[in-house]
């Protein structure tokens, strides 16, 4: 099965003769994600979030620090807050029903992805650190995304483990790499 494509199926219980009645009626189900691929289909929306923000992309370490909020293309914001803390930084980005795609490029199939909740980093003066928070996802692929094992080095994600939670599995650890596709 292909991941993110719908597929339309029927349940029939066979005897031993394999001879059934009455299939279920028609459900709706999605294409299976391995923990890995539900990070590349969640990175989609984050990323196209993230690239949304000005200030995380301007040069220099100082030119980084303040506010602003952009809208989803869909619905929803993604929030960024750039302050001093200590020798250092924290930036908190906040997600409120951030939604930019829907299933197929379609809206009567719904959205894609819709994120609330954060993914944040503390970092040193030399752009070292680690990342905290986690979102929340709805949409096609119900779950979680925690930070909470991210290493920031030289200002990126750098090392340590995404955790992923997808509704009704367990939590797998996925390298930081995939983040990054």
């Amino acid at each position: 099965m292909k991941v993110g494509r719908k597929y339309y199926y029927r349940v029939l219980s066979l005897n031993q003769l394999e001879q059934g009645n009455f299939p279920s009626d028609e459900r709706i189900g999605w294409g299976a994600l391995t923990h890995t691929q539900y990070m590349i289909e969640f990175s989609k929306t984050m990323n196209s979030a993230l690239k949304k923000l000005t200030l995380m992309h301007k040069p220099g370490s100082t030119e980084k620090l303040g506010n602003e909020t952009k809208n989803g293309s869909i619905g929803g914001t993604i929030k960024y807050n750039a302050a001093l803390d200590g020798l250092g930084a924290r930036i908190i980005i906040r997600l409120d029903n951030y939604a930019d795609f829907y299933i197929e490029s379609d809206s009567s199939g719904g959205v894609y992805f819709t994120l609330t909740g954060n993914s944040n980093t503390s970092a040193n003066m030399s752009s070292n650190g680690s990342m905290d928070g986690n979102v929340r996802c709805e949409g096609m692929y119900p779950g979680s995304v925690y930070y909470d094992r991210i290493e920031i080095n030289g200002g990126a994600a750098g090392g340590g483990t995404y955790g992923i939670l997808p509704d009704v599995f367990s939590r797998a650890e996925i390298s930081w790499t995939v983040g990054n596709q």
